[in-house]
């Protein structure tokens, strides 16, 4: 479950958390108990079923059965086959009756029999996991006093005390707003720097007074008198949710329900209802599900003011509201609700972004009293929908007169609530989620309630099943071993006690004290001149040095005259956030804050005297309106294919019009790092978190003004890189070296998440025209593409993405006349540039959407008309340079076998079937199918990676590598294929980081897909060298000789033979690509239609890997680009201010990657078997996995608007189709 290993520190605490916890252990308790990790790599499947095999005191045993071998038709536990390369296992290993070989692994995990059926040693057997003690409240006498040059920190621990103290601070002249009150810091530290108006920073306001109140044991009571229940401020939400939860009372049991979806489980178990409450206070849009909460139970609170008094019996809207209670509230001390008599019947909602971890966009509160059964009181809240939190007293009013069975009454209650909720003040914000949505959505949660009522339905959200389900089948090629084995991940279990070491924890481990921070100053507005930058106000906060463009003595450029490092005065602004200096201070945390103090100005009129000042424009359809063109057709690679205005012509039936496509940010979990020192003689050590090292060196080296050869860039491994680190990451480290050299300390400089979405772009926003032309039958004869891409404020890797757009664009169909264009834009956002999948990610979708599309028109299956102009082996493909083809496809084509498989094994014909059956029976809930084929074409030019290999005296072997490990497995990867040459055990090879002064020289970046695979070849010429000064100084002819390799390497030592070898790789193509991946994919998904919301129920990918080199890594990244995938067609949807250009989706309140209960519930991964990649330069038959399977995940977006289509919508729908999205094109008419 760990491939860059970033996360995973956090997700095993979190399960810790989960088995220390009074919670029953149950799957279901399980899988919510992580709503608040996140994970960019795996894809959540390997984590929740590691974690799975816990529950009971589960052993991760080894076991399970095998399938039928397709070779001989045997079905036996541990069958080996003389004509099969391996056989599968549905459900686990064999115990280590396969010999440890020809085995693939399930839902259980297999380790190839290595484990010999033994259990696993649990870490609680060595050191046993104790509760924390809490200390003890109450016996301090008074009040603790703690300070330091900024902030006086106080802690009461009575109530007294607490009100002495706010006397006490008011009469020492200290201004309310100087005073912050304490418990659980979650908002503080978490969520109020999106509504503190810091932006484009984020950042917190510390107060200069803390008051903790985690000491008063008063706030920590709950108290029953009769019929009121009294919650003190102190309670955390997870108390109160247990709390509620106790009680027999429905109103009480939905406040539960509607409180357990706040946040997630580590906010719930430190913060408190207060805090919540009291964020809603203080800024009135923040959408606080607690305020909601309470006003649907009519709740009353009371504090204690600055006076010393306590208020009480306040209506909780009143609370958050008047200005009065907003003024002077020192202390919340408890809300109040009254648990009335009478059949009670309490329905909420919140819709979300994705399933959990997430503030709503509508939300909605009903509560009603039923006597006879009508309704004799309401209650109406609503959040989300209109701009504050409100109650409804109108809507609750007519639901008391109208007849709760009745349709027309019905009807009339819905137009009641809308009007009011138009009269309270809609939501006006139209960007991240549509307003039309909330209102509808909103109508539609009262219908609901109406609907659970006369027991027809109404659930408040769709019911996923329980995931971590699923198989992952391969097969293992004997003569191979390690590699093609499932092999533990080099590193695997450093990451997961939180030991391993990334570019953000060198500077606390190597030299804490001496260290710099850094933080970029940013440049806010696009179009305007830079007049001036004036540091005086960061330097009276403490600022101890800074660099801007007038230190750039040498070199100003970060890409090749496009981009520059730092805005220099008298520049153009190109976007928010790109950095105009770096302040540097001496802690991380407050690096920040001394950046926003930089006193930024601009001059709006008159024009720049380097470039023209242009108005700016923040968004590809403006962009194409003004003509703001970077590269047009003919300086874009295009592909041509016979003649498309004559087979357009003479077509039966044309499809034409636009489709658009939105932007992805990388995500990955750490942030652009870098740390430099300049050592003796003035050489450079730089590390950072990149996957350009080559490329990192050759820019400080010019950025300083000295030779390559004096700068030594490391690495050890990345958290995650998905492209977003090859040229993206210069700005970061460009700017520590400069630092480092001016100030000759060690420089830091790690951005903050907020800081790092607004400074980097990511995947590119398309809008591609298409004109397509076909017949009756479905056979498409011509096809126009033209594809305008936006790149942001300067080019980057843009240009290279819209050709890798183009030279993708035919995807797996055969057509005889296709021609495929492109023109690039500037926009004044943050510069795009490679994601995962660039560029093809988007054309394939388009086409894929295209090709159901004519089925639809057709009235023919959407399989029908994708056989029907399925590629076939021969086919030439629409590549014509001076009017010659440049080749076929080239290999095997095993598309058509990915396919059949994908329809036998999968059962796609009954999940239609049961699709089918399910949507005839529901009206409010619909089901989708949909199955993806994939063509991946891989190139093999442009590489150049190297791999260093030694061999020590007593036999055990370091290698190095040029390559970047970002989570993909590459050096586990390398150890494999060295094992294998030199015949060594892996637990004799360890692994070198990175370095440009020892085994990285003059290499290529890490990215494409293939650099593992090169990496590797690198290592098998290397250690090639070894073997042939072994036999010659030794005799030794490899594994199974009669010389040990040991032997051979101590002979070697005693007659002075070189046992240190260089492999390098630099594989060249004749044609565009070397070889094809293939892929075939189905998706399952449910719809509620009155809502929007979707689960993934299923999600089966057919991957053709060739012979995989690490079977557990491979299907790993085919799980983790597919989910990565799915947030980029559901979730995660980049939005820019139309006013300014700044990101609005910077920061995880708003961007929304897909978390553990958004995956797949099932989720099946099969590798093709008895396959090998046979084209020219393969690397011991493998084929490429990092970025395939992203394009596959379009399978889930084809699903979700098929049951959109099968509840009477439009197939009009958007990318990302978001929850509003899906709502709306339900509405739509098809």
């Amino acid at each position: 479950g760990s491939q860059c290993g970033f996360c995973t520190p956090g997700w095993v605490m979190a399960c810790a958390g989960f088995l220390l916890s009074d919670l029953p252990k149950t799957p279901n308790n399980m899988e919510q108990f992580f709503d608040g990790n996140l994970c960019r790599c795996t894809g959540y499947r390997p984590i929740i079923q590691s974690f799975m095999k816990l529950l009971n005191g589960e052993k991760a045993d080894c076991t399970g059965s095998c399938e039928t071998c397709t070779a001989c038709d045997e079905t036996q536990e541990g069958h080996s086959c003389e004509n099969d390369r391996g056989h599968e296992s549905s459900s686990g290993c064999c115990g280590g009756a396969c010999g440890g070989a020809d085995i693939t692994e399930s839902a259980s995990g297999c380790c190839g029999g290595a484990c010999g059926g033994a259990d696993m040693t649990d870490i609680e057997d060595l050191v046993p996991l104790k509760k924390v003690t809490t200390i003890v409240r109450g016996e301090r006498q008074g009040t603790l006093h703690l300070s330091d040059a900024k902030t006086d920190f106080f802690q009461p621990n009575t109530l007294q005390n607490a009100a002495d103290l706010f006397l006490r601070l008011q009469a020492e002249g200290f201004d309310r707003k100087d005073i912050g009150v304490n418990a659980g810091h979650t908002g503080k530290g978490g969520v109020e720097k999106y509504y503190n108006g810091t932006a484009p920073y984020h950042r917190s306001i510390e107060t200069k007074v803390i008051v903790d109140v985690n000491a008063i044991p008063e706030l920590q009571n709950i108290a029953t008198s009769g019929s009121l229940h009294t919650i003190w401020s102190g309670v955390t939400l997870n108390k109160l949710i247990a709390y509620f939860g106790s009680l027999d009372y429905e109103p009480f049991q939905a406040a539960k329900r509607h409180i357990s979806v706040v946040a997630n489980n580590q906010v719930r178990s430190a913060g408190t209802w207060a805090g919540n409450l009291v964020m809603a206070q203080k800024y009135p849009d923040f959408p606080s599900d607690i305020f909601l909460t309470l006003t649907a139970l009519d709740a009353r609170v009371s504090f204690l003011n600055y006076q010393g008094e306590v208020v009480g019996n306040v209506p909780v809207q009143n609370f958050c509201k008047q200005s009065y209670f907003k003024d002077n509230c020192a202390l919340l001390l408890n809300f109040s609700v009254e648990q009335k008599e009478g059949s009670w019947v309490a329905r909420r909602f919140k819709l979300t972004t994705r399933a959990r971890n997430a503030h709503a966009h509508a939300s909605c509160f009903f509560i009603a009293r039923f006597e006879s059964g009508k309704i004799a009181a309401a209650t109406v809240a609503v959040g989300g929908t209109t701009k504050y939190v409100e109650s409804c007293p109108r809507t609750a009013q007519a639901m008391v007169k109208a007849a709760p069975d009745e349709d027309t009454a019905i009807s009339r209650v819905l137009q009641v609530f809308q009007n009011e909720l138009i009269d309270l003040g809609l939501n006006e914000e139209d960007d991240l989620t549509r307003k039309e949505y909330r209102l509808l959505a909103s109508r539609n949660c009262l219908l609901k309630f109406y609907l659970y009522a006369n027991g027809e339905g109404g659930d408040e959200s769709l019911e996923r099943p329980v995931g971590g389900k699923g198989l992952q089948e391969f097969s293992i090629n004997l003569e191979s071993l390690p590699v093609t084995a499932p092999v533990t991940k080099v590193g695997a279990r450093l990451q997961a006690s939180g030991e391993a070491i990334y570019t953000h924890d060198v500077a606390s481990v190597t030299d804490p004290r001496s260290t710099l921070h850094g933080a970029l100053v940013f440049a806010q507005e696009p179009g305007k001149i830079l007049a001036s930058i004036d540091y005086s106000k960061a330097r009276r906060m403490g600022m101890v040095e800074h660099v801007d463009a007038r230190d750039l003595k040498h070199s100003k450029y970060i890409k090749d005259g496009d981009e520059k490092l730092f805005l220099e005065v008298g520049d153009a602004v190109p976007s928010v956030g790109f950095p105009v200096a770096l302040v540097l201070f001496k802690n991380e945390e407050d690096a920040t804050k001394i950046a926003a103090a930089v006193d930024v100005k601009y001059n709006s009129s008159g024009s720049s005297s380097r470039e023209p000042q242009l108005p700016p424009v923040y968004n590809l359809v403006d962009a194409m309106k003004l003509k703001r063109i970077v590269a047009g057709v003919d300086e874009v690679a295009s592909i041509h294919k016979g003649d498309v205005k004559c087979g357009l012509a003479n077509s039966p039936l044309r499809l034409s019009g636009m489709t658009s496509t939105g932007g992805q940010k990388h995500f990955y979990f750490e942030t652009q790092s870098a740390v430099c020192r300049v050592g003796e003689g003035g050489e450079v050590e730089m590390r950072s978190s990149t996957q350009n090292l080559s490329g990192t060196q050759t820019l400080v080296a010019k950025l300083l003004g000295i030779g390559n050869s004096k700068v030594v860039v490391k690495q050890k491994r990345a958290g995650g890189g998905y492209g977003g680190k090859i040229s993206r990451s210069y700005q970061v480290s460009g700017s520590a070296a400069v630092a480092a050299m001016k100030t000759g300390r060690t420089v830091a400089v790690v951005n903050d998440r907020g800081m790092d979405l607004q400074l980097i772009g990511g995947r590119e926003p398309q809008i591609i025209e298409y004109d397509i032309g076909f017949d009756e039958q479905g056979k498409i004869h011509a096809v126009n593409f033209l594809i305008h891409c936006e790149s942001g404020s300067t080019l980057d890797g843009s240009l290279g993405d819209l050709a890798m757009s183009i030279l993708w664009m035919d995807h797996v169909y055969s057509v005889d006349n296709f021609l495929c264009q492109g023109i690039l834009y500037k926009t004044n956002v943050s510069t795009n540039t490679s994601c995962r999948s660039p560029g093809n990610m988007q054309s394939n979708f388009v086409y894929e959407d295209l090709v159901h599309r004519i089925a639809n028109k057709i009235g023919k299956s959407v399989r029908e008309v994708q056989e029907l102009n399925f590629y076939q082996a021969g086919d030439v493909l629409p590549f014509e340079k001076d009017g010659t083809s440049l080749g076929d496809l080239g290999g095997e084509v095993n598309l058509q076998r990915c396919w059949r498989e994908l329809w036998t094994k999968a059962k796609v014909e009954e999940k239609q079937r049961a699709v089918d059956e399910f949507n005839k029976a529901n009206s409010l809930k619909k089901r989708g199918i949909a199955n993806m084929p994939v063509k991946y074409g891989i190139s093999g030019s442009g590489y150049k990676q190297q791999t260093r290999v030694l061999v020590y005296e007593d036999g055990t072997v370091r290698v190095g590598t040029s390559g970047a490990e970002i989570g993909q497995g590459l050096a586990t990867k390398v150890v494999q294929c060295c094992s294998l040459r030199l015949g060594v055990d892996m637990a004799k090879i360890e692994v070198h980081e990175s370095d440009t002064g020892n085994n990285t020289v003059n290499n290529g970046v890490t990215g494409g897909s293939a650099t593992s695979e090169v990496c590797c070849q690198a290592a098998l010429n290397a250690c090639d060298v070894l073997l042939r000064r072994l036999k010659e100084c030794a005799g030794y002819e490899g594994p199974g000789g009669s010389v040990s390799f040991e032997d051979a390497v101590s002979t070697a030592v005693d007659t002075g033979v070189s046992l240190s070898a260089d492999g390098w790789s630099n594989p060249s193509c004749a044609s565009e690509f070397q070889y094809f991946v293939w892929v075939a994919t189905c998706a399952v998904v449910e719809l509620d239609v009155l809502s929007g919301e979707v689960v993934v129920l299923s999600a089966d990918i057919q991957y053709d890997c060739g012979e995989q080199l690490n079977a557990d890594i491979d299907v790993g990244q085919i799980e983790g680009g597919f989910v990565m995938g799915l947030g980029y067609f559901l979730s995660e949807k980049v939005v820019f201010d139309k006013e300014n250009g700044m990101l609005k989706s910077a920061g995880t309140w708003e961007y929304k990657p897909p978390g553990m209960l958004d995956v797949p519930a099932e989720f099946n991964v099969r590798l093709l078997r008895n396959v090998a990649n046979n084209a020219k330069g393969n690397v011991l038959r493998s084929k490429a996995v990092g970025e395939p399977p992203m394009v596959s995940s379009a399978s889930v977006w084809l699903a979700v608007r098929d049951a959109i289509v099968q509840a009477g919508g439009s197939m009009d729908l958007a990318c990302p189709a978001t929850i509003d999205e899906r709502l709306l094109a339900v509405t739509k008419s098809k």
